[in-house]
């Protein structure tokens, strides 16, 4: 089939079909190479945490710190327990090592 533009017109066709596959192409490897990565550091994430039944919390595998039991977000250590620090959480975990009872019971 002849075009207006003649044998030009087919090659600047066909340049363009191929420069969208080539972005097609790289979109398609970038989604991929994107979906992966989140893979990857979710399975990271998961397994960088060992639960510790005793105190109820999370502890991070390579820092040694505490996160909450509900959410994993960092705590704040206090002095008879942790804090959660999510705004959404605020959760308190006491702890059971610790001595001194901030509860004061009066007997009349």
């Amino acid at each position: 089939m002849t075009t207006i533009l003649g044998r030009f017109g087919e090659g600047l066709f066909d340049s363009a079909v191929s420069a969208l596959g080539k972005i097609r192409i790289l979109q398609l490897a970038l989604l991929l190479g994107c979906l992966a990565l989140y893979l990857a550091l979710s399975l990271f994430d998961r397994h960088s945490f060992r639960w510790d039944a005793r105190l109820g919390l999370y502890v991070h595998r390579l820092t040694g710190r505490f996160h909450c039991g509900s959410c994993r977000r960092p705590l704040r250590t206090d002095k008879d327990g942790w804090q959660c620090m999510s705004k959404k959480c605020l959760q308190f975990h006491a702890n059971p090592d610790h001595q001194g009872s901030s509860i004061v019971s009066i007997k009349l």
